[in-house]
C-alpha cells in the first residue's frame, strides 16, 4: 500500500496542491475501511488496501488535473462504496463533497466513513438521478461520476445537477465512446489517461 499512495500523493503534490501527514494518514485509514467491509456489503471488489488505492481512489490524480482550480463545490454521482468522493474531501478541505447513489446500502455506508474518517466537508444524498434533481436543493461547480452509464448517458445524468459554466469529469474506458458526440448542453474539453490501465478522464463543460 505504501508505495501506491506514495505515488499518489507525489502527483498531487506535483500539481501545487499540498498532502499533510495527517490527510495521508486518513486517506490510508480510508482504504483500510474500504478494504475490510465495501466487499462484504456488494459495493466494491476490492478486498487489500492496495487495491482500493489502485483501482478506486487513484483515478483522482486525473480528477484534481481537470479540475478547475479552487473548486469549492462538488459532487459524485453513483458513489457506490464512496472511495473517490470521500478522498477528495480528504484532499480539499475548503471544498464541500455531496455524494449520491440511489441504494440505502451505499449512502448508510458512506455516512459511516464520513464520520469514521472526520469528514466533515462531506456528506451523503440518496437520490436517484436525473428523476431526484429538483429535489436535491442546488447545483455543483464539479459533477463526477465513474461507469455509471456510457459516457453520453452518465454526462446528461450529471448534467442535471451541474451549474451553468460548471464541469462534469466522467471516468469510463477508453474505448467506450459514444458516435453520436456529448449530450446537448455540453462541449468535450479533453480526456487524459488515468492511473489505472484502460480509464480515462473526459472532462466537459456545462453551457446549459
Amino acid at each position: 500500500m505504501g508505495e501506491v499512495l506514495a505515488t499518489m500523493i507525489a502527483d498531487i503534490t506535483q500539481q501545487g496542491l499540498s498532502v499533510s501527514p495527517e490527510q495521508e494518514a486518513r486517506l490510508a485509514e480510508l482504504a483500510a475501511l474500504q478494504a475490510d467491509r465495501a466487499p462484504v456489503l456488494g459495493l466494491s471488489k476490492y478486498d487489500t488496501e492496495t487495491q482500493v488505492l489502485a483501482q478506486a481512489i487513484s483515478p483522482i490524480t486525473s480528477v484534481l488535473r481537470l479540475a478547475p482550480p479552487h473548486s469549492h463545490s462538488w459532487a459524485e454521482v453513483g458513489a457506490g462504496a464512496g472511495a473517490l468522493g470521500l478522498a477528495l474531501a480528504i484532499l480539499l478541505p475548503k471544498a464541500h463533497v455531496t455524494l449520491f447513489d440511489r441504494r440505502k446500502r451505499s449512502t448508510v455506508f458512506i455516512d459511516m466513513l464520513t464520520h469514521r474518517i472526520s469528514a466533515d466537508n462531506c456528506c451523503v444524498v440518496q437520490a436517484d438521478l436525473p428523476d431526484d434533481a429538483a429535489a436535491v436543493g442546488g447545483k455543483f461547480k464539479v459533477v463526477l461520476a465513474r461507469a455509471v452509464a456510457p459516457p453520453n448517458c452518465a454526462a446528461a445524468i450529471c448534467r442535471s445537477i451541474c451549474e451553468p459554466n460548471g464541469q462534469i469529469i466522467l471516468l469510463h474506458h477508453a474505448d467506450d465512446v459514444s458516435r453520436d458526440g456529448p449530450a446537448a448542453g455540453l462541449a468535450r474539453i479533453t480526456s487524459i489517461p488515468t492511473a489505472v490501465a484502460g480509464l480515462v478522464a473526459t472532462a466537459y463543460q456545462c453551457n446549459c
